[in-house]
């Protein structure tokens, strides 16, 4: 009796031992790639929790993380290095409490269009790291924290990185005189709005706004305020 055997073909051999290969390769690529993490907080952090009373500068070797509403007291100067970054708390639920920081006397910001002083949501981890210590919790979103605020002010804010606030940049006048204030260069990524002008009395906001750059903003519509 003859037998007869299935020849093989070395082409289709190779081919099923090139494709095994190529799986096992794959798996073990996998395995070894790292999960995706925030990076870790890359400068010291100082928490702020009360009002600045006397002439205060903060450093850029620094991250200043803002945990409730502070304000700059009348008189007092609060200069800010340039690439100086500003985090806000973010509570949980949002959007109830979000602070605010408010300038009711002056905010010395040099300018230097490479290095602009950043103020952004204490969950922006692509800004300054993991500031807030929860790795890949929380991720920012506008409304995050509220504004910085200049009341009554007629001073020139430029220089300034807005990210994930609500109001974003204000001037609000609570007098029945006119403020002239002067904003100008600054950026706004990701907030509701990025600047806002609001009266809460007689007195109009007659000042300048120009060269300033609009990202992903909401622009959500706020009671008795004017949008920029």
């Amino acid at each position: 009796m003859r037998a007869f055997f299935p020849v093989r073909s070395s082409f289709g051999f190779y081919y099923c031992c090139l494709v095994v290969l190529i799986c096992m390769l794959a798996a073990l690529m996998a395995a070894a790639r790292p999960v995706q993490a925030s990076p870790a907080a890359q400068f010291n952090i100082i928490e702020v929790t009360s009002n600045i009373g006397v002439n205060t500068t903060w450093y850029n070797s620094n991250i200043y993380y803002i945990r409730n509403d502070i304000s700059v007291n009348a008189g007092v100067t609060l200069t800010i290095e340039p690439g100086t970054i500003v985090k806000f708390y973010a509570p949980s639920p949002l959007p109830t409490n979000l602070v605010t920081l408010t300038i009711l006397g002056s905010l010395n910001v040099q300018p230097a269009p490479a290095t602009p002083v950043i103020f952004t949501s204490g969950r922006d981890d692509e800004i300054g790291g993991d500031s807030n210590g929860d790795g890949i919790q929380t991720r920012p979103a506008p409304g995050d924290w509220d504004a910085v605020v200049f009341q009554n002010s007629s001073a020139e804010v430029t220089n300034i990185t807005i990210r994930y606030g609500y109001r974003g940049l204000q001037v609000i006048n609570t007098t029945t005189s006119a403020v002239n204030p002067y904003l100008h260069d600054n950026l706004s990524i990701g907030n509701y709005c990025g600047i806002t002008l609001s009266v809460d009395s007689s007195g109009p906001v007659n000042g300048l706004v120009s060269n300033n750059i609009f990202q992903a903003n909401a622009h959500r519509k706020l009671p008795r305020q004017i949008q920029a």
